[in-house]
């Protein structure tokens, strides 16, 4: 999604300005007192429209946790702030209320571009990921000795070319980029190693859960593997992990249940 303050402000900005250049074109600043020309009229749209548009973006981060439902809520923001400024500069300076309809209609129109054009970027993305997360994943049991067998994570595209094999109990954690999983694995060596492959978290998480493997699912980007946490850190609503040679923290989930880390024996 949009992470940046600026971007959030480059997009807000630039749906004020279409907003006003459609409003320009439709003579839509003819409703409003003779005075009113056609720059103050587009500077009143523009901030309005951008500041709209602007909150909304910045309340979908604050208060929509799911990221399905902050595309929605990114889709319907152009429509949502596409009436609601200009409707608020219409009853504050307009002189025929008669005209309320037609003045907000217009925008409501002009606002289903963005929207339709969000909406269809995001169906292009979702099949794209659908596509790019066809890669094979599997447990394999390797006998190292005759009393005991090592489980081996196992991942190859459709072609059958092997991306990554590695012992499963040398996997540190499993973090979710994008259309990609980045696997942090120790090397024989003991040495921290990352590969980077298209597939989905959530078919790495069902195929463990299926072979009986246990990882925790702390937070949307991340799969781990209990036996190399180090420590809890934070406190409640804002607990971070230490995993065994990482330098960052990972962030657990809200909705995380912490007591199944801190008193389960794995």
């Amino acid at each position: 999604m949009i992470k940046s303050l600026k971007n959030k402000v480059y997009i807000a900005a630039g749906f004020g300005a279409l907003q006003v250049l459609i409003s320009l074109f439709f003579g839509s600043f003819k409703f409003f007192p003779t005075q009113f020309s056609e720059t103050t009229y587009a500077i009143l749209i523009f901030t309005s429209i951008s500041i709209s548009e602007l909150l909304l973006l910045l309340a979908s981060d604050r208060f929509i946790s799911t990221i399905g439902r902050v595309k929605i809520f990114f889709c319907l923001s152009f429509l949502i702030s596409g009436i609601l400024g200009p409707l608020l500069i219409f009853l504050l300076f307009a002189t025929q209320l008669g005209n309320l309809f037609i003045h907000t209609i217009s925008f409501f129109i002009a606002a289903l571009v963005p929207s339709i054009l969000v909406l269809l970027y995001y169906l292009y993305k979702d099949a794209e990921e659908k596509i790019a997360t066809m890669g094979k994943v599997s447990l394999i049991s390797h006998q190292t000795d005759p009393e005991q067998q090592e489980k081996v994570f196992h991942l190859e595209n459709d072609n059958g070319k092997l991306l990554l094999e590695v012992p499963i109990d040398r996997i540190i954690c499993f973090e979710a980029n994008d259309n990609y999983v980045i696997t942090y694995y120790l090397d024989k060596t003991d040495l921290l190693k990352k590969s980077m492959e298209r597939v989905s978290l959530k078919k790495i998480e069902e195929l463990l859960e299926k072979e009986n493997v246990i990882f925790c699912r702390v937070h949307k980007s991340y799969l781990i593997n209990p036996k190399h946490l180090e420590g809890i850190k934070g406190k409640a609503q804002a607990y971070k992990l230490q995993m065994y040679l990482f330098d960052n923290l990972i962030p657990v989930s809200r909705s995380y249940d912490i007591s199944i880390l801190e008193t389960r024996s794995f």
